[in-house]
């Protein structure tokens, strides 16, 4: 083995030296723009200096060698190191939280999501961190020959200026807690999901019976139609019924004199599709960043409950088809049609004058749709199709509606004027949060031509609408941005607006208490006569907000990209707390929402230990709880794959495995749209012992080209190894059509049982993919 010379010692301490430094110059930037005090900032500061020892300690040791593989293994090392650092530092400026590996993922996993929000925000001064380590990946390589200090020196000061640079530009609102922790702790040696625990437990009822009650609905009872409109990322207090009233929404502060106001409803998560469906299911999701309930759907959803009592359903989204699975989750909710922008505009094509495109600079209006992002057509083009749909339907109607203008970067439309409100009190994004609510108010215009036109055609008299949030949006406060990162108000405190025949939902009045968006699942079926509804059956479910006021309640939270925030909102009469813990800092921070409505005076300091430890212990144990149900859920799936006969519908096949598995039945569509998810069923008979562990898969041919099918669930979750001799099996199969994948024309789904012999695959359908 040769080694270096002292020249080049020299030249691989000082690299080793600027890897050190690098995390170090970045977190220096976070603190400065947190105005984080000087001891504060020394220790932030050295925790870089800690941690980093990790990478710089085996770059120096490589770069000692002379071998140029080595070399390039430094540089390989020292730039993964630096460009998970300037991650790092990307995502807390632009949320305020540290990323985790789970969140990361999401973002790689859904693109289409991801994507356009960062073309339309991300400005090339944010780049300047992730362009930096290009220089280190090649400093080893370069410096092979000619390793001196000086053209060392001339590059880390360039690296040093570069680095300032980005952190001159668009400070984003980071707290100390996040700042204690090296940059590249979350992805080196990860924080992990809060633990669950049995020590605290709440009762949630079997999935199969959660909404057993509509069985005994008498058959004479209501049947209005009704609306459910949800606004993207519109926090109550951005609306004008809601303090601190601001002259946003004209059209909502007038129609709330005429309907029923909710003042503090909160969402389980803040996550469009996780509130979509605690929205339209009545039940809570998984407390966890991907989107893991469609396709394993734990109850019926609200639009196949009405479905069984003669409704009709839709849901409208005036986006394109991509974002946050809307698609599959209105499916496995039970919507009879799902509108998206393409849908809208294949079925009323005047709509098209309605399309737009966000970029960077604003939106414009566009003359056709683009399928790879998520914005198309703006919300007032909603209307028109929303209400002939309506119209057309010989039976009541249930319809959601997921608005969009309202999202991230806040575009206002091209036609709409702009508006501006003064504030009394702004956050430290202000510029963001003034276009926010330009936006919130040109969607409290699209709802005043909405309630027009259901009054021109006569529905409105016999229609009860529901106007509600996925979520809200931080902008700065509590040094976050966004939503999903943290759980105070401004994320999670929800509008909650019911208009409707006073026959149906009363009359006109304020609610106060607490309550929570899987009440409007109850709601429902109190406005439908289900009996029941107004019954109170504990923490995790719902109620109807038309009952008894609950004086006693605890509404749980949790954080969607930050793993670990929990928390639990408590009211007691008139007195209404939150407490939040973050579990990655083992941090309780509580606060008196009456008498502190914006979250700003901390009581945490004032639990005892013993408080402490009772309080994780619930918020652990509501996680545990909920985890279970799903749980048991999957468990009672699986029993329902074995069968004493296989259904004799779809298509007869017999392909064996060693005599032991075969495959006998078939059940696919002959055609499906790219990019939707279509299902399938294989119906199996083992006729042996299964002596192995075998694994079942499930890949896409067309032609040469061969990939793995891209299942919502995996097909192995009921395993091949526990199936008995004897056994029927039955599996359903999920798979999303995905464009990047495959191609308009026939598809081929090939089957193969691995590690049982003849492990080939075999044909197992043919459809026809049909262009979007």
């Amino acid at each position: 083995m040769k080694l270096a010379s002292e020249k080049q010692h020299l030249a691989s301490y000082a690299f080793a030296g600027f890897l050190l430094l690098f995390s170090a110059v970045l977190k220096a930037i976070l603190c400065v723009e947190a105005d984080v005090p000087v001891a504060a900032s020394a220790k932030a500061i050295g925790s870089e200096l800690v941690v980093g020892a990790a990478c710089t300690v085996p770059a120096l040791l490589l770069m000692g060698l002379r071998r140029l593989p080595a070399r390039i293994a430094a540089g390989v090392l020292g730039a993964g190191w630096c460009w998970l650092a300037a991650l790092s530092f990307g995502f807390l400026r632009r949320t305020g939280a540290l990323p985790t590996w789970g969140s990361i993922l999401h973002g790689i996993r859904h693109p289409e999501e991801a994507m356009p929000a960062l073309e339309a925000a991300v400005a090339w001064t944010d780049l300047v961190p992730f362009a930096l380590p290009l220089l280190v990946l090649f400093w080893p390589v370069v410096l092979r020959r000619a390793a001196t200090l000086r053209a060392l020196a001339g590059s880390a000061a360039i690296g040093m200026v570069g680095l300032g640079v980005a952190g001159l530009v668009r400070p984003g609102p980071i707290t100390q807690p996040q700042l204690q922790v090296a940059l590249v702790r979350p992805f080196v040696l990860p924080f992990g999901e809060a633990p669950s625990t049995t020590a605290f437990t709440i009762e949630l009822p079997p999935a199969d019976v959660l909404h057993a009650a509509w069985r005994h609905r008498p058959a004479n009872a209501q049947r209005p139609n009704i609306l459910v409109y949800m606004l993207e990322g519109v926090r109550a207090s951005a609306l004008s019924p809601y303090p601190p009233h601001l002259p946003t929404t004209p059209f909502l502060a007038s129609l709330a004199k005429r309907s029923v106001v909710v003042d503090r409803c909160y969402c389980l998560i803040p996550c469009t599709a996780k509130s979509v469906i605690s929205t339209h299911g009545g039940f809570p999701t998984e407390l966890k960043v991907d989107y893991s309930e469609p396709g394993r759907m734990p109850a019926p959803g609200l639009p196949k409950l009405l479905g069984d009592i003669g409704y009709r359903s839709a849901f409208f989204f005036p986006g394109v088809d991509v974002h946050e699975a809307q698609e599959l989750t209105s499916v496995e909710l039970g919507f009879d049609r799902y509108f998206a922008a393409e849908h809208i505009l294949a079925e009323w094509p005047e709509c098209k004058a309605w399309l737009v495109r966000w970029t960077a600079k604003g939106a414009e209006r566009a003359s056709t749709l683009a399928l790879n992002t998520a914005f198309g057509l703006e919300d007032r083009g909603l209307t028109g199709p929303l209400v002939s749909w309506m119209k057309q339907q010989a039976t009541p109607s249930y319809v959601g509606v997921m608005a969009y203008s309202t999202h991230h970067p806040y575009h206002r439309p091209p036609d709409w004027k702009a508006q501006h409100f003064e504030l009394t009190d702004s956050p430290k994004e202000e510029e963001a949060f003034r276009s926010y609510l330009d936006t919130v108010a040109y969607a409290d215009d699209c709802l005043r031509e909405l309630f027009a036109a259901l009054e021109r055609e006569g529905l409105l008299s016999e229609t009860v609408v529901i106007i509600t949030a996925d979520h809200g949006q931080a902008f700065g406060e509590h040094g976050r941005i966004g939503h999903g990162t943290s759980i105070h108000d401004e994320q999670t405190h929800l509008p909650l607006i019911i208009h409707g025949p006073e026959r149906l939902i009363g009359k006109p009045r304020r609610i106060g208490g607490l309550w929570q968006n899987l009440d409007v699942a109850q709601t429902i079926a109190d406005v439908c006569g289900v009996p029941g509804a107004r019954a109170y059956r504990g923490p995790g479910l719902g109620v109807s907000v038309l009952g008894p006021l609950v004086a006693k309640r605890r509404v749980y939270l949790s954080s969607w990209l930050h793993d670990g925030d929990l928390g639990v909102v408590r009211a007691n009469g008139d007195s209404i707390d939150k407490t939040i813990w973050q579990h990655r800092f083992d941090r309780f921070t509580q606060f008196d929402l009456v008498r502190d409505p914006l979250e700003r005076v901390d009581l945490g300091s004032d639990l005892a230990p013993a408080e402490r430890r009772a309080l994780a212990d619930e918020l652990l144990g509501f996680k545990w709880s909920i985890d279970e149900w799903y749980r048991d859920s999957d468990r009672r799936e699986i029993l329902a794959m074995r069968r004493d006969v296989l259904p004799e519908d779809g298509q007869s096949i017999n392909a064996q495995w060693a005599d032991t598995v075969r495959l006998v039945r078939v059940k696919a569509p002959e055609s499906v749209v790219l990019n939707r998810h279509f299902r399938i069923e294989l119906g199996f008979e083992v006729t042996g012992s299964v002596t192995s562990d075998p694994t079942l898969e499930i890949r896409l041919r067309q032609g040469t080209r061969v990939q793995r099918a891209p299942c919502v669930r995996d097909p192995n979750r009921f395993p091949v190894r526990d199936w008995k001799r004897g056994d029927k099996i039955l599996l359903p199969l999920l798979i999303h059509a995905a464009p990047y994948l495959v191609r308009a024309g026939d598809l081929d789904i090939e089957v193969a049982l691995r590690n049982i012999g003849n492990d080939h695959f075999v044909r197992a359908a043919r459809l026809r993919l049909q262009p979007r």
